[in-house]
C-alpha cells in the first residue's frame, strides 16, 4: 500500500469539496451551481483514483477506477457547461445537448468495460487498462478543453472591464494546467507518454483550485465576497500541519535505518508525538505567515501595515485562549 501517494490525492480531493461547497453556500446561481458540481466531480475523481494506491485486490481496484471516471465526466461535462453560461455564447442549447448526450454515452459505456475493462499492479499500486473506446474518451477530454480554452480566449479579447479581464486571465490559466496534466495521465495509459508514472492529474486539480481560490479572493470570482476569517486562517494550518505529519512520518520510516542503522517500527506513533509536542507552536506560526500572506495579497497597499498587526493580534489572543 502506497500511502505517500494517496495522501496528495486525498489532499486535492478535500479542496475539491471545501471550494465547491464554499461556492454553492455563498450563491446558488446556475453559475455558481455548475461550477460546484465540477469541483464535486474533481472530488469524486482524485478520492477514488486515490483509493485505488490502497486497493488490495483487482476487483475492488477495477470498481474504485470505474468511479473515478464517473468524476471525470461528471466534471468535463459540468465545465462545458459553465464555460457556455459563464461566457454567454452563441448556439448554447445545442452545445449543451451535444455535449451532455456525449457524456451520458461514455457514462454507459464506463459500466459495460468500454472506456476501462481490467486493472493492472505497479510498484505504487493499481492502474486502469485502457479498454477499446478508451481513446474516443481521450478525444473528448482533448475536444471540452479546446473549446472551453477558445471560448474563453475570445472572451478575454472581447471583455472590456479590467477586472473580468482579470478573472478569465486566471480561469484560463487554471484550466489549461488541469487539461494538461489530465491529458498527460491518458496518453500514459496509452503508452504514449512515458516520462512518469505518477498520476499528474491531482496535481493539476490543486493548482487548478488555487488559481481559482485566487481569482474569487482577489476579483470576487462569481460575485463572492469572500471575508478573511479567522477560521479559514487556522483551517489553513491545519492542513500545513497534516502536510508535516506526513512527511516527518517518511522520515522516521525511511531515513533512521540510514542514520542509525536499525529500523523504526511503528513510525506514525513517533510522528504524532512529534506534532503533538510542537503543535501549538506550529500553528502559531503556520497562522502567523498565512494570515499576512493573506493581506499581502488581497488588501490594499494603504492598510497593509494596519491590518498585519491585526492579525498577528487576533492570532496571538486566540493561542492564549486555546492554552487556557
Amino acid at each position: 500500500m502506497a500511502l505517500e501517494h494517496l495522501f496528495p490525492s486525498l489532499l486535492s480531493a478535500l479542496f475539491s469539496f471545501a471550494v465547491g461547497t464554499f461556492i454553492l453556500i455563498k450563491s446558488r446561481d446556475k453559475i455558481n451551481l455548475l461550477f460546484s458540481i465540477f469541483c464535486y466531480g474533481l472530488f469524486i475523481q482524485s478520492l477514488f483514483a486515490g483509493f485505488l494506491y490502497i486497493a488490495d485486490n483487482p476487483v475492488g481496484a477495477l470498481h474504485l477506477d470505474l468511479i473515478s471516471v464517473v468524476g471525470i465526466l461528471v466534471a468535463i461535462a459540468s465545465f462545458v457547461h459553465f464555460t457556455a453560461e459563464f461566457n454567454n455564447i452563441k448556439n448554447k442549447k445545442i452545445i449543451l445537448i451535444i455535449n451532455y448526450l456525449i457524456a451520458f454515452g461514455f457514462l454507459v459505456l464506463t459500466f459495460t468495460g468500454k472506456i476501462f475493462n481490467s486493472v493492472a499492479i505497479e510498484e505504487t499500486g493499481y492502474y486502469g487498462v485502457a479498454g477499446p473506446m478508451f481513446n474516443f474518451f481521450t478525444g473528448y477530454l482533448f475536444l471540452a478543453l479546446l473549446f472551453s480554452v477558445w471560448i474563453f480566449v475570445i472572451s478575454f479579447i472581447t471583455a472590456k472591464s479590467i477586472d473580468r479581464k482579470n478573472r478569465i486571465k486566471y480561469i484560463l490559466a487554471s484550466i489549461i494546467v488541469l487539461g494538461i496534466t489530465a491529458l498527460l495521465d491518458m496518453l500514459r495509459k496509452l503508452g504514449l507518454f512515458t516520462l512518469t508514472n505518477i498520476d499528474l492529474t491531482r496535481f493539476g486539480i490543486f493548482i487548478f483550485l488555487i488559481g481559482i481560490s485566487y481569482t474569487i479572493i482577489k476579483y470576487k470570482l462569481l460575485n463572492i465576497n469572500f471575508v478573511l476569517k479567522k477560521s479559514v486562517i487556522f483551517g489553513l494550518a491545519m492542513i500545513i500541519t497534516a502536510a508535516l505529519y506526513v512527511g516527518i512520518e517518511k522520515f522516521f520510516e525511511h531515513y533512521f535505518e540510514i542514520i542509525f542503522g536499525s529500523a523504526l517500527g511503528n513510525a506514525s506513533i513517533f510522528a504524532a508525538l512529534f506534532i503533538a509536542f510542537f503543535f501549538d507552536r506550529i500553528k502559531e506560526w503556520t497562522s502567523r505567515i498565512l494570515g499576512i500572506t493573506f493581506v499581502f495579497l488581497f488588501r490594499k497597499k494603504k492598510t497593509k501595515k494596519k491590518l498585519i498587526k491585526q492579525v498577528k493580534e487576533e492570532i496571538k489572543k486566540e493561542i492564549k485562549k486555546k492554552k487556557k
